[in-house]
């Protein structure tokens, strides 16, 4: 485990420079992939290095209907929320925009940056759920009274290990921040 967090600090290390001092989006975008992926990036190299091989990562598909529920249970709340307030007359609802929001360009627009959204937070996912936390089980046991603090440690450490280039260029403009 701490073969897996030097290397998770060292490799995100690399990325933060150029990322701090990226002067475009594209390339702030580019080094921040890149940052995100160390965690990704350090779980394969430890597992390597200490079984040889890549099984063992703590995460698998899961059942279709848990996938369903994560895609649809957001939308069905958006629905909820919105349809309310559209029926109160809270807010106005707008066909126009409705029209372009469903449009296929639109969707197809959706699509890709879902699935490129999806390949950015891999690596981050891979390294702190599929390693970190099945480690950490293994000695510190799975009960119901310990099973917040395994979750809650990975937490507290993963923002500690990447937050230099998103905190220091975010693309939203924060008072008082250089970007």
């Amino acid at each position: 485990m701490i073969l897996f967090l030097l290397l998770t600090l060292a490799l995100s290390s690399i990325g933060w420079f150029p990322a701090i001092r990226s002067t475009t989006t594209e390339s702030l975008s580019l080094f921040i992939i890149l940052t995100v992926w160390c965690p990704g990036i350090a779980a394969v190299i430890t597992r390597l290095y200490y079984q040889c091989n890549l099984d063992g990562f703590g995460f698998r598909v899961g059942e279709l209907r848990w996938h369903a529920v994560a895609i649809l249970l957001p939308i069905l709340v958006g629905l909820l929320i919105f349809g309310s307030v559209w029926i109160t007359g809270i807010g106005p609802f707008n066909p126009k925009g409705a029209a372009e929001l469903f449009s296929i360009g639109f969707l197809l627009v959706f699509f890709l940056f879902l699935l490129f959204n999806l390949f950015a937070a891999a690596g981050e996912e891979i390294g702190w759920c599929g390693l970190l936390v099945p480690e950490m089980a293994k000695f510190m046991g799975f009960t119901s009274s310990n099973s917040s603090s395994l979750f809650i440690l990975p937490a507290a450490v993963m923002p500690r290990m990447l937050p230099p280039p998103r905190v220091l260029r975010s693309p939203c403009p924060v008072p008082g921040m250089p970007g």
